[in-house]
């Protein structure tokens, strides 16, 4: 079972590690929009009709979308792949599997999950903004809720580029033991106390697919990281706004050896940095 968090449903956060793809947009003469590209957006909760325990005012997300003609696929953060086909001439629908979410207060969740990009404003090549109005839909049963459960999040998305592989920042050295791949995944799901070199104090980490969640983190609350594709021992946060001793604008990574330690570093183009060892 899954545990809820906006990294990994959105994609999703949402969402990343996301997976590089080849593909850019259709031939102009085929009638399909083009769609494909590195989207970069913010969504909110608009829909709740079980009143699922969130705390999520807003997260930003990630996705790579790429197209064949008619056909897309897009891939969160969380390195879930959605697919679908274009709709109409500015957007595309994309489903993925059905996945099993585990909410906090023991709400167990099955949910059909689908996305939506509509509005699409220009071509990818014409140095446009490129902007999307985004709806990720969660659809499906929950324990101890009576009938079918609605959660949707509603925001916007900006088109940067092609999909690329995501840059993979540099690691701290490895705190002691063996890394393995997927080794943030594998620590304990407990509440570590910190060394105060950031100054987070403590945090309890819990285990998503492709990542974890440290919460809080600091002032930030629940900070989402996923695990790096090429380096075992390294998580990244899916935010690069984080605050660090009450300055914004900080992006983190953790480097991990399970079972129960890791470290946190924190860096800010133009700033300090900081490493906390939990």
């Amino acid at each position: 079972m899954k545990r809820f968090a906006t990294a990994s449903i959105l994609f999703a956060s949402s969402f990343m590690v996301a997976c590089g793809g080849g593909g850019g947009g259709s031939d102009s003469d085929s009638g399909d929009s083009s769609v494909a590209g590195r989207w970069n957006g913010v969504a909110s909760v608009s829909e709740n009709n079980c009143n699922l325990p969130l705390n999520l005012p807003s997260s930003n997300f990630t996705a790579n979308v790429t197209q064949n003609g008619s056909v897309v696929t897009l891939v969160n953060e969380a390195n879930e792949t959605y697919s679908g086909s274009t709709v109409g001439d500015d957007g595309f629908l994309v489903t993925a599997a059905p996945a099993a979410l585990s909410f906090p207060s023991n709400i167990d969740c099955n949910f059909m999950r689908e996305v939506e990009y509509h509005g699409i404003s220009s071509v990818v090549d014409d140095g446009n903004a490129n902007t999307a109005t985004v709806r990720y839909a969660y659809r499906g049963t929950c324990a101890s809720k009576t009938g079918e459960c609605r959660l949707t999040l509603s925001g916007t998305a900006q088109r940067n580029s092609a999909p690329v592989p995501t840059a993979t920042p540099s690691s701290s050295p490895t705190p002691g033991g063996t890394p393995t791949k997927g080794a943030c995944s594998q620590l304990q799901q407990k509440t570590y106390a910190g060394d105060l070199g950031c100054g987070f104090t403590s945090t309890t980490v819990s285990v998503i697919s492709g990542g974890i969640i440290l919460e809080p983190l600091g002032t930030n609350g629940a900070t989402s990281f996923m695990d790096s594709a090429t380096d075992g021992s390294l998580s990244s946060s899916v935010r690069t706004d984080l605050t660090v001793g009450g300055i914004p604008g900080y992006s983190c990574t953790m480097t991990c050896a399970p079972p129960s330690e890791f470290f946190v570093k924190c860096v800010k183009e133009g700033g300090t940095s900081c490493s906390e060892k939990f």
